[in-house]
């Protein structure tokens, strides 16, 4: 697994200081907005498969259980048994890819130090 190298607040600071530039900050304003865009679209990409799974599950539980009469008459236990296995995992497979777009807690910018959208000095 690879580790991070963080960068303490004092040492972003200086940083910050070395440079005279502006448009070196607006590059790297520009270069966080492209990040955080592209993070947008795979999150927003995969919510919508997420979704998709959920829907194919609930429809695939919806027929299953509308021909429980076809099954259900069956004189022998492991056919039934074997299908509501099947129901089973299918629900807990559409929970988990809903449960999979709940956004997950992260450690952006320093918690505290968010001011609305931007970063707080």
């Amino acid at each position: 697994m690879s580790q991070t190298n963080l960068l303490d607040e004092n040492e972003v600071r200086n940083r910050l200081a070395s440079y005279s530039d502006p448009a070196v900050t607006d590059e790297l304003y520009g270069l966080g907005q492209m990040l955080l865009r592209d993070a947008i679209d795979r999150i927003a990409k995969s919510d919508a498969s997420a979704f998709g799974v959920a829907a194919y599950c609930g429809a695939l539980i919806a027929v299953i259980v509308s021909s429980s009469p076809a099954w259900r008459s069956s004189s022998d236990a492991w056919p039934i048994n074997l299908i509501l296995l099947a129901l089973f995992i299918l629900a807990v497979s559409g929970a988990l890819a809903i449960y999979s777009t709940t956004p997950a807690p992260t450690e952006w910018f320093f918690g505290e130090r968010m001011d609305g959208e931007r970063l707080s000095l």
